[in-house]
């Protein structure tokens, strides 16, 4: 049904640096738009990024490319081997455990 009253619409064409010339200005209204609206709301704006850090990806348009990039990262990534750190310590007890220090005296 939409295809038919598409097909059925009449197009009106204008030469062709009017619709350039429209399209640009559409585009500087909107980008005008989008920065008043974000300098009135900066602080929610601002907190709103802080505390949802996951969503910044999903508002803009960027989530395609932002998803692609994380996809391939993970899909390649080179898992790296476990390191087992200080394997050659000593277990010492000091003052500090018996609570000399803590006023246990």
């Amino acid at each position: 049904m939409p295809a038919v009253l598409l097909a059925c619409t009449p197009i009106h064409y204008r030469p062709l640096w009017q619709e350039v010339r429209f399209r640009l200005l559409v585009c500087l209204l909107g980008l005008l738009l989008v920065a008043s609206l974000g300098a009135l709301n900066h602080k929610e704006v601002v907190a709103f990024g802080r505390n949802h850090a996951k969503a910044k990806a999903l508002i803009t348009v960027g989530n395609y490319v932002y998803s692609s990039i994380r996809y391939t990262m993970k899909k390649f990534a080179v898992p790296l081997g476990f390191v087992h750190v200080g394997e050659d310590a000593k277990n010492r007890r000091t003052h500090y455990a018996h609570g000399i220090c803590a006023g246990g005296g």
